[in-house]
């Protein structure tokens, strides 16, 4: 079977439209006849268009852009009532001058802000006249109506120089109408625009066919060649309705675009309608109904020539393609909101556990001595590290000054000048660790937390910033579960379910358009920035009470394992922590268990669609999941629509973005380290040991996993498997003492030997393995 890729540029356009709205809006790419922007919930949606030069596409990504930019979402159906009630017109009649007005302030804007697009108006344009797109002759320009005039004017007399003939006082509304520069001169444009209209329309029913005069064209400067400042521009009376204003009022641009707005000027919930607010037929078939989604506004007198671009621009409409919608969502900003400060966990935890017969016992002082000793080795290595890269970073130099004291050697030795030394400076590291606080840890936390310790210490001794974040999907409310029970409300008056509710909304706010991850929260247990005080009573809490304080109260308790939504929000936490300790070189590790039990989701998501995410800050959009079709000749095409393509399994794609997300937001180093209780590493599905790996002398092997930077699988039972002790290290160590004192050769003695130091040093593996990510 053939297998392809199908790329296509809609992830380029998508970046292009973002930055040029300076906003982090949505873009789809999608089977629908024109461009579209949704004001309300900010979607740019773009045809999947063919045959179509770059700076045309590039002009149409910029005219919904000037929509998202400066149209106002609420304004569009008062305005049009407004302006249908004034004239005795259709709302749809009237929706079409306003959106001529409006056509043309938003393009002249743009153009303003990004000069570089005059060259794509300019070419795009051009193309689309060259193309006959608005369906007119030169010879029938006279007769058309100001709306259309004007229309004219702003796209392709101002950037093709095509003439098109106004009398002196349509003159000045065009001028009036293109110099607009906001929404109340767009509306009295439009109004300028019907009164001009309605009144030539009057005129001609009043006045016989025969001898009408033509109009009086207008030279550059808004002159009239006769002088006479006569309106005597063609119009035909309009049988659409009188005074009516039953339709929605939507706003829709109509160059290429439809501008979502209800009555109220909120956008509708179907944006893909393909006929909805037409911009009006040429010629009369019937009075509108001013239902802006029955079709093309079928009134005599109404503009044609939006509608005459609209039906050519279907032509351009790329439907032979068998490849499902595109849909662009931002992702959700990380956020700080998911940390739960150290403080507030103190207290709270203090707080649950004061009525607990075992609070005694779980605030006893942490003092065991191979944790101190590990702790004191590693500071001690890694000062002796730090040392030596200084010495390497030393140099000696020679200034230009003489030295007085050397000035006597001179007939013999030529170095007589002053010498300064120079040490180049180094970098500080830090580092911020991920705890899987997960259900399925239960059964190591307690070796886990004791080799958290170890690192902590080492940290605080060698004055090392850190941070340990515990990561959860267990709700975290301001009081503890208790206090809802037997139906008892809070004290700001909540039930148990209105205070999730709250507490998701927001932390993980689903907004519409956006791509989003699961709720979770991340517990900030230890930090460099705690007091001596407050380190000794959070250790004492988690060595002696991890288990206790999960059981009393639900907000400790062990969950599920979110780690995508661990990593995302963790890009916040990261940069925090950088900016707050000045950090140029940041590790973060995660510790984990298992595999992660969820994924980047888009907020109300068409599952028969292919979606891209894109964050912001980078610029970087990656596929949620790739897609294949079935092409011509049976072989089948994957779908790739993002700029970065993440090398990973699909069920591992949403980590792999997550990290991918944190490296280009932070610059940090994203370390795996995965734990377990098995003699082997073959629970880990994506893990790849490292064939030069020794698991059982070391407790631990090296390896690749899903992209991260470095990947170790560590053995808990290496650890130290009750709070004091490590039966399995002493084991280990009388097992290799009787081999020493029973060794006949000497290669049975290093063995032996060997054996012990390894089985001495396996407390300290897993601080071992990020002292090195620290040295790196």
């Amino acid at each position: 079977m053939q297998i392809s890729t199908l790329i296509a540029p809609t992830a380029v356009k998508s970046t292009l439209a973002r930055l040029l709205a300076a906003e982090n809006i949505s873009v789809e790419h999608k089977d629908t006849p024109t461009a579209y922007f949704d004001l309300k919930n900010r979607v740019l949606a773009l045809p999947r268009w063919k045959e179509m030069s770059g700076a045309l596409y590039d002009m149409l990504v910029g005219h919904e852009v000037a929509h998202a930019l400066w149209t106002p979402a609420g304004n569009w159906g008062t305005d049009t009532v407004m302006l249908a009630a004034k004239h005795r017109v259709s709302s749809s009649i009237a929706k079409q001058y306003l959106n001529i007005a409006e056509d043309a302030r938003i393009e002249t804007l743009i153009k303003a802000k990004f000069p570089g697009l005059r060259a794509d108006f300019f070419k795009g344009y051009g193309e689309l006249h060259a193309r006959n797109f608005f369906g007119f002759k030169q010879d029938e320009v006279a007769g058309m109506c100001v709306g259309d005039r004007v229309n004219l004017y702003s796209k392709i007399g101002l950037h093709v120089s095509v003439s098109i003939p106004f009398t002196v006082a349509e003159a000045v509304v065009r001028d009036q109408v293109c110099a607009a520069a906001t929404w109340e001169q767009t509306v009295a444009g439009a109004d300028a625009m019907l009164l001009l209209d309605r009144a030539s329309s009057k005129s001609q029913a009043q006045e016989p066919q025969a001898g009408k005069g033509e109009p009086v064209k207008v030279s550059s400067d808004g002159e009239g060649e006769d002088g006479d400042g006569d309106s005597d521009g063609e119009g035909q009376e309009s049988t659409g309705g009188d005074g009516d204003s039953s339709g929605k009022g939507e706003g829709e641009g109509e160059s290429t675009d439809r501008i979502r707005a209800d009555s109220n000027g909120k956008a509708t919930d179907n944006p893909a309608e393909p006929e909805e607010g037409g911009s009006g037929g040429g010629e009369a078939q019937g009075k509108s109904d001013g239902n802006p989604t029955s079709g093309k506004n079928s009134e005599s007198g109404a503009p044609r020539t939006q509608d005459a671009l609209n039906e050519a621009m279907k032509q351009l409409n790329d439907t032979t393609r068998n490849t499902p919608n595109t849909v662009t969502v931002r992702l959700d900003e990380p956020s700080l909101k998911v940390v739960v400060p150290f403080a507030t966990l103190l207290a709270d935890i203090d707080s649950a556990m004061s009525t607990n017969t075992r609070y005694s016992i779980c605030t006893e002082p942490v003092r065991i001595t191979e944790h101190k000793t590990a702790s004191t080795a590693m500071a001690t290595a890694f000062d002796r590290r730090k040392a030596a890269d200084t010495w390497k970073r030393t140099t000696i130099g020679k200034s230009g000054a003489c030295d007085p004291l050397r000035m006597t050697q001179y007939k013999w030795n030529e170095d007589i000048f002053r010498r300064t030394t120079r040490i180049a400076e180094g970098k500080n590291h830090g580092i911020v660790i991920l705890l899987d606080w997960s259900g399925s840890m239960s059964g190591m936390m307690q070796e886990t937390i004791g080799q958290l310790l170890i690192i902590t210490d080492f940290c605080r001794t060698a004055s090392i910033p850190f941070e340990v974040f515990a990561f959860s999907d267990r709700m975290y409310l301001d009081y503890a579960e208790s206090v809802y029970e037997n139906d008892h409300r809070d004290p700001k008056g909540r039930t148990w379910s209105e205070a999730c509710r709250e507490n998701r909304e927001a932390i993980n706010p689903q907004a519409a358009g956006t791509g989003t991850v699961s709720h979770m929260r991340l517990l900030n247990f230890f930090s460099s920035r705690m007091t001596a005080q407050q380190y000794d009573r959070m250790k004492s809490l988690m060595w002696n009470g991890w288990r206790t304080m999960g059981n009393i109260d639900s907000r400790f308790g062990l969950g599920g394992t979110p780690t995508t939504a661990a990593l995302h929000h963790a890009s916040a936490a990261i940069a925090d922590f950088q900016r707050r300790n000045r950090v140029q070189i940041t590790h973060t590790v995660v510790l984990t268990d298992g595999e992660p039990t969820d994924e980047y989701n888009a907020a109300q998501q068409d599952y028969s669609s292919h979606y891209v995410v894109y964050d912001p800050a980078t610029g970087a959009s990656y596929d949620m999941r790739h897609r294949e079709i079935y092409n011509a000749e049976g072989g089948t095409s994957t779908i790739r629509r993002g700029n970065v393509q993440p090398q990973a399994e699909p069920r591992y794609r949403s980590v792999w973005i997550a990290q991918d997300i944190i490296r280009r937001r932070t610059g940090a180093a994203v370390h795996w380290v995965g734990l377990t209780d098995r003699a082997n590493t073959s629970r880990f599905g994506g893990f790849t040991a490292d064939k030069h790996g020794n698991w059982s002398r070391d407790g631990f092997v090296r390896g690749t996993a899903l992209g991260w930077d470095t990947a170790v699988v560590a053995s808990a039972s290496r650890f130290s498997n009750k709070r004091n002790t490590n039966e399995v290290v002493d084991r280990k160590v009388a097992d290799s003492d009787r081999k020493l004192a029973s060794a006949k050769t000497q290669s049975q003695l290093l063995k032996a030997f060997t054996e012990r130091t390894a089985a001495t040093n396996s407390l300290r593996s897993l601080a071992t393995i990020i002292g090195e990510f620290l040295a790196l």
